[in-house]
Protein backbone atom coordinates (compact mmCIF):
# COMPACT_ATOMS: atom_id res chain seq x y z
CA UNK A 1 0.00 0.00 0.00
CA UNK A 2 2.98 2.32 0.67
CA UNK A 3 1.37 4.61 3.27
CA UNK A 4 2.47 8.25 3.07
CA UNK A 5 0.64 11.23 4.60
CA UNK A 6 -1.67 11.01 7.61
CA UNK A 7 -4.32 13.34 9.06
CA UNK A 8 -7.02 13.13 11.74
CA UNK A 9 -10.55 14.38 11.03
CA UNK A 10 -11.66 17.46 12.94
CA UNK A 11 -14.05 15.47 15.17
CA UNK A 12 -11.47 12.72 15.74
CA UNK A 13 -13.67 9.93 14.40
CA UNK A 14 -11.46 9.09 11.42
CA UNK A 15 -7.79 8.91 10.51
CA UNK A 16 -6.97 9.52 6.85
CA UNK A 17 -3.94 7.73 5.35
CA UNK A 18 -2.56 8.15 1.84
CA UNK A 19 -1.78 4.80 0.20
CA UNK A 20 0.51 5.60 -2.70
CA UNK A 21 0.36 2.25 -4.46
CA UNK A 22 -3.45 2.19 -4.38
CA UNK A 23 -4.00 5.83 -5.41
CA UNK A 24 -6.45 6.39 -2.56
CA UNK A 25 -6.86 8.02 0.84
CA UNK A 26 -8.05 5.37 3.29
CA UNK A 27 -10.51 6.48 5.95
CA UNK A 28 -9.96 4.52 9.18
CA UNK A 29 -12.59 4.49 11.94
CA UNK A 30 -10.79 5.34 15.20
CA UNK A 31 -13.31 3.37 17.29
CA UNK A 32 -13.12 0.09 15.34
CA UNK A 33 -9.61 0.69 13.89
CA UNK A 34 -10.85 -0.65 10.59
CA UNK A 35 -10.92 0.89 7.13
CA UNK A 36 -14.31 2.54 6.72
CA UNK A 37 -13.85 3.57 3.09
CA UNK A 38 -11.64 5.16 0.48
CA UNK A 39 -11.39 8.67 -0.95
CA UNK A 40 -10.25 9.27 -4.56
CA UNK A 41 -6.82 10.87 -4.12
CA UNK A 42 -5.52 11.03 -7.68
CA UNK A 43 -2.31 9.23 -8.76
CA UNK A 44 0.50 8.62 -6.24
CA UNK A 45 -0.73 10.64 -3.23
CA UNK A 46 2.04 11.95 -0.97
CA UNK A 47 1.36 14.46 1.80
CA UNK A 48 -2.08 16.01 2.26
CA UNK A 49 -3.87 18.40 4.59
CA UNK A 50 -7.40 18.94 5.84
CA UNK A 51 -8.84 22.47 5.80
CA UNK A 52 -9.82 24.12 9.12
CA UNK A 53 -13.51 23.41 8.51
CA UNK A 54 -12.83 19.73 7.89
CA UNK A 55 -14.57 19.92 4.52
CA UNK A 56 -11.80 19.53 1.96
CA UNK A 57 -8.61 17.48 1.70
CA UNK A 58 -5.76 18.85 -0.44
CA UNK A 59 -3.52 16.06 -1.76
CA UNK A 60 -0.11 16.31 -3.46
CA UNK A 61 0.02 13.94 -6.46
CA UNK A 62 3.72 13.32 -7.08
CA UNK A 63 3.42 11.53 -10.43
CA UNK A 64 0.86 14.00 -11.80
CA UNK A 65 2.40 17.39 -10.87
CA UNK A 66 -0.93 18.37 -9.37
CA UNK A 67 -2.93 18.90 -6.19
CA UNK A 68 -6.24 17.06 -5.94
CA UNK A 69 -9.05 18.61 -3.88
CA UNK A 70 -11.39 16.10 -2.22
CA UNK A 71 -14.81 16.87 -0.78
CA UNK A 72 -14.72 14.64 2.33
CA UNK A 73 -18.48 14.43 2.92
CA UNK A 74 -19.29 13.78 -0.74
CA UNK A 75 -16.29 11.40 -1.03
CA UNK A 76 -15.30 12.72 -4.44
CA UNK A 77 -12.56 14.79 -6.10
CA UNK A 78 -13.84 18.25 -6.98
CA UNK A 79 -10.74 19.91 -8.46
CA UNK A 80 -7.25 19.26 -9.80
CA UNK A 81 -4.70 22.09 -9.60
CA UNK A 82 -1.48 21.98 -11.70
CA UNK A 83 1.72 22.69 -9.72
CA UNK A 84 5.47 22.03 -10.13
CA UNK A 85 7.26 18.74 -10.74
CA UNK A 86 7.16 16.13 -7.92
CA UNK A 87 4.77 17.82 -5.47
CA UNK A 88 5.34 16.57 -1.94
CA UNK A 89 4.41 18.75 1.04
CA UNK A 90 1.04 20.37 1.74
CA UNK A 91 0.08 22.96 4.35
CA UNK A 92 -3.01 25.11 4.90
CA UNK A 93 -2.92 28.60 6.41
CA UNK A 94 -4.66 29.08 9.77
CA UNK A 95 -7.44 31.09 8.09
CA UNK A 96 -7.95 28.39 5.44
CA UNK A 97 -7.51 30.82 2.55
CA UNK A 98 -4.16 29.55 1.24
CA UNK A 99 -2.76 26.10 0.52
CA UNK A 100 0.98 25.60 0.11
CA UNK A 101 2.34 22.81 -2.06
CA UNK A 102 6.09 22.16 -2.26
CA UNK A 103 7.51 20.65 -5.45
CA UNK A 104 10.78 18.77 -5.04
CA UNK A 105 12.21 18.95 -8.57
CA UNK A 106 11.07 22.54 -9.12
CA UNK A 107 12.37 23.56 -5.65
CA UNK A 108 9.42 25.86 -5.13
CA UNK A 109 6.59 26.57 -2.74
CA UNK A 110 3.35 27.15 -4.66
CA UNK A 111 0.67 29.37 -3.09
CA UNK A 112 -2.87 28.22 -3.95
CA UNK A 113 -5.94 30.39 -3.40
CA UNK A 114 -8.57 28.03 -1.92
CA UNK A 115 -11.45 30.15 -3.26
CA UNK A 116 -10.28 30.18 -6.88
CA UNK A 117 -8.32 26.91 -6.64
CA UNK A 118 -5.46 28.38 -8.63
CA UNK A 119 -1.75 28.98 -8.02
CA UNK A 120 -1.37 32.70 -7.33
CA UNK A 121 2.33 32.88 -6.37
CA UNK A 122 5.55 30.86 -6.30
CA UNK A 123 8.65 31.17 -4.11
CA UNK A 124 12.02 29.55 -4.86
CA UNK A 125 13.30 27.75 -1.75
CA UNK A 126 16.05 25.25 -0.84
CA UNK A 127 16.76 22.19 -2.99
CA UNK A 128 14.09 19.44 -2.91
CA UNK A 129 11.59 20.98 -0.45
CA UNK A 130 9.56 18.46 1.51
CA UNK A 131 7.40 19.65 4.39
CA UNK A 132 5.82 23.07 4.95
CA UNK A 133 4.20 24.60 8.03
CA UNK A 134 2.71 27.95 8.98
CA UNK A 135 3.42 29.79 12.21
CA UNK A 136 0.22 29.78 14.29
CA UNK A 137 -0.32 33.50 13.62
CA UNK A 138 0.03 32.96 9.86
CA UNK A 139 2.88 35.46 9.52
CA UNK A 140 5.58 33.06 8.31
CA UNK A 141 5.90 29.87 6.28
CA UNK A 142 8.65 27.38 7.17
CA UNK A 143 9.81 24.80 4.60
CA UNK A 144 12.27 21.90 4.98
CA UNK A 145 14.67 21.05 2.15
CA UNK A 146 15.80 17.43 1.88
CA UNK A 147 18.92 17.98 -0.24
CA UNK A 148 19.47 21.58 0.82
CA UNK A 149 19.65 20.36 4.42
CA UNK A 150 17.85 23.27 6.01
CA UNK A 151 14.81 25.45 6.57
CA UNK A 152 13.59 28.23 4.31
CA UNK A 153 11.57 30.90 6.12
CA UNK A 154 9.16 33.08 4.12
CA UNK A 155 7.47 36.28 5.33
CA UNK A 156 3.86 36.08 4.13
CA UNK A 157 2.36 39.04 6.00
CA UNK A 158 1.90 40.81 2.65
CA UNK A 159 0.45 38.32 0.12
CA UNK A 160 1.37 40.67 -2.74
CA UNK A 161 5.01 40.83 -1.65
CA UNK A 162 6.21 37.48 -0.34
CA UNK A 163 9.72 37.73 1.08
CA UNK A 164 12.31 35.02 1.76
CA UNK A 165 13.71 35.91 5.18
CA UNK A 166 16.55 33.42 5.00
CA UNK A 167 17.62 29.80 5.28
CA UNK A 168 18.75 27.94 8.37
CA UNK A 169 21.22 25.04 8.05
CA UNK A 170 20.30 21.73 9.68
CA UNK A 171 22.78 18.87 10.13
CA UNK A 172 20.69 16.09 8.67
CA UNK A 173 18.18 15.31 5.95
CA UNK A 174 14.91 17.00 7.03
CA UNK A 175 11.76 15.48 5.59
CA UNK A 176 8.87 16.28 7.93
CA UNK A 177 8.08 19.15 10.26
CA UNK A 178 5.44 20.34 12.73
CA UNK A 179 5.10 23.78 14.27
CA UNK A 180 3.53 23.96 17.71
CA UNK A 181 3.65 26.42 20.62
CA UNK A 182 6.33 28.55 19.02
CA UNK A 183 8.64 25.67 18.13
CA UNK A 184 9.36 23.76 14.92
CA UNK A 185 9.87 20.02 15.34
CA UNK A 186 11.88 18.64 12.41
CA UNK A 187 12.28 14.92 11.68
CA UNK A 188 15.53 13.79 10.03
CA UNK A 189 16.14 10.76 7.82
CA UNK A 190 19.83 10.70 8.73
CA UNK A 191 22.37 12.83 10.57
CA UNK A 192 24.71 14.54 8.14
CA UNK A 193 24.60 17.00 5.27
CA UNK A 194 24.88 17.36 1.50
CA UNK A 195 28.16 18.86 0.28
CA UNK A 196 28.81 20.06 -3.29
CA UNK A 197 31.71 21.73 -5.07
CA UNK A 198 32.89 22.41 -8.63
CA UNK A 199 34.09 18.82 -9.06
CA UNK A 200 30.81 17.39 -7.72
CA UNK A 201 28.03 19.91 -8.45
CA UNK A 202 25.27 17.43 -7.60
CA UNK A 203 26.71 16.91 -4.14
CA UNK A 204 27.29 13.91 -1.92
CA UNK A 205 26.12 12.93 1.54
CA UNK A 206 28.62 13.45 4.38
CA UNK A 207 27.81 11.63 7.61
CA UNK A 208 28.19 13.66 10.79
CA UNK A 209 30.13 12.11 13.62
Amino acid sequence: ARPRGIEVSRHGKFVFVATGDDNTIQSIDTATRKVAGDLPSGPDPEQFALDPAGQFLYVANEDDAAVTVIDVAARKAVAKIPVGVEPEGIAISPDGKTVICTSETTSMAHFIDTADRKVVANVLVGSRPRSAAFKPDGSELWITSEVGGGLSIVDITNPDKLRLLGRRRIDGMPFEMYVNAGRAFVMLNDFGRWVSDDANPYGSWVQSS
